[in-house]
């Protein structure tokens, strides 16, 4: 009997649960976290399952087949079924629940329910998705305090020299430090930011300089040159040329740049109060020598170009135009002291009669006869006068010559008296190089014939 009881369940079963497949094999699944917090909404799900438990189903929507119906919004996959609801329809309040081994087939067969609502929790406290119990929530205080602590650990830091560079400005980085090193300069523990500034700028200015010292010293006064040290330790840095780019020249360099790193310079020295004391003031005088070197080549580049622009958008005269000369303006105040003997040699001279130039002038070097020529053709002299350039050629310097015009000459007449003037100081160049040479000489030797007072052979064997 007992087992026609059982045969007959085993038949009923089979036969409610094809019934159920044919008809009602389509349900409504919801999952919600233990605060009912929708995890995933609604989603139609159609099963074909004899048996299917609460527990089967969740395994198959976190890992299985229906991973990819559910695309469930969680942190982590730590997640385990707590309980499951279902209801007859969406909003009912009817509701049966049931654990992970409830048979879900059952429970539509039965009872007819259509809508299973799956809660989970989250099985151990993980740093993914949960915050740590034993930490307390983080305040303002909290967080200005931990910012505090973190930038005066980064202000005791100081300058360290890279381990493995690799580029020239790296290596010269390295050098700086190293030279700071054999002159006993430490830098104190709060130097803070302002010590990486000093050596980063420092090497900027260095690696921008880097070979061209020498040709500055050419251009800029003689009394100011840059300090040995930068030109013997700190030189071979920066040269493109041995990577195939094109030669760094003096005409490279620019005026803004060279004016910006002087300025920066400057202004990280005076925020760096143990510059001044020993023994990294020696290292800060040198430093402001070569800032003082740099600046007065921004100041030669500024003023070439103030004249330059001037000559480019002053109108040439005719005379101008028509030979090589150049006219020269009358000044309205006084000259200039080294241009006082050239100005009385052209007061006295005669309208059209050639004054040399560098023969009244103070025995100078190239570089300053320049200058000095340059003073005289942009402020000019008391007297309005023409200017005139006769280059030798080779390694001889150029000879300046101006004279005066008689003002009521008309543009014809100036024009062919200059060519005059230029022919015939082309003819004399050899008597006017003696004559600038013989007075190099006199200066040179005057003080030592003065006290010693030598015979006449004597002075021409110097001569010679």
């Amino acid at each position: 009997m007992w087992d026609d009881w059982s045969d007959t369940m085993m038949r009923s079963r089979t036969f409610w649960s094809n019934q159920f497949i044919k008809m009602a094999g389509q349900v409504a699944i919801c999952i919600s976290l233990q605060d009912r917090k929708i995890v995933c909404p609604w989603k139609f799900v159609r099963l074909s399952h004899i048996s299917y438990t609460y527990g089967q189903l969740w395994h198959d929507i976190l890992d299985g087949p229906l991973a990819t119906t559910f695309k469930l919004d969680l942190p982590c996959k730590n997640f385990l079924f707590k309980e499951a609801t279902a209801t007859l329809a969406l909003e009912s309040t009817n509701k049966i629940t049931g654990n992970a081994e409830t048979d879900l087939i059952e429970v539509v067969i039965i009872f007819g329910m259509r809508f299973f609502s799956i809660i989970i929790q989250h099985s151990t406290p993980c740093a993914t998705c949960l915050p740590t119990p034993e930490r307390a929530r983080p305040n303002a205080f909290n967080i200005l305090m931990e910012a505090s602590l973190r930038d005066a650990t980064a202000n005791r830091a100081i300058p360290e020299p890279v381990q493995e560079p690799k580029s020239n400005f790296d290596r010269l980085r390295n050098k700086v430090l190293a030279h700071f090193k054999e002159k006993g300069c430490s830098f104190p523990r709060n130097a803070g930011k302002g010590a990486f500034t000093f050596v980063s700028r420092l090497c900027n200015l260095i690696f921008y300089m880097d070979g061209q010292y020498s040709k500055l010293e050419t251009v800029i006064s003689k009394e100011k040159i840059f300090p040995p040290v930068f030109k013997e330790k700190f030189s071979g840095f920066n040269r493109p040329e041995l990577t195939k780019h094109r030669k760094r020249t003096l005409s490279n360099i620019s005026e803004h740049k060279l004016e910006s790193y002087s300025i920066q310079m400057r202004e990280v020295l005076q925020g760096q109060g143990y510059l001044d004391l020993l023994p990294w003031a020696e290292v800060k005088a040198q430093i402001i020598d070569l800032v003082v070197a740099v600046e007065l080549y921004c100041m030669h580049l500024r003023n070439q170009r103030t004249r330059s622009k001037a000559v480019r958008e002053s109108q040439r005269s005719q005379l101008e135009i028509a030979t090589t000369v150049t006219v020269i303006k009358a000044k309205v105040g006084s000259v200039k002291y080294m241009l006082s003997a050239v100005d009385r040699e052209l007061l006295n001279s005669e309208p059209y009669v050639p004054v040399a130039v560098r023969e009244f002038l103070t025995t100078f070097d190239r570089r300053r006869v320049h200058d000095v020529i340059q003073d005289l053709m942009h402020d000019g002299l008391s007297t309005k006068c023409v200017h005139y350039v006769n280059h030798i050629g080779g390694n001889k310097a150029s000879l300046h010559f101006i004279w005066k015009v008689d003002k009521k000459d008309t543009e014809g007449e100036l024009i062919q008296k200059c060519n005059e003037v230029i022919r015939a100081i082309e003819e004399d160049v050899p008597k006017y190089e003696r004559r600038i040479t013989k007075k190099a000489f006199h200066e040179c030797l005057w003080l030592h014939w003065r006290a010693c007072s030598p015979p006449s052979y004597i002075q021409r064997t110097d001569w010679r």
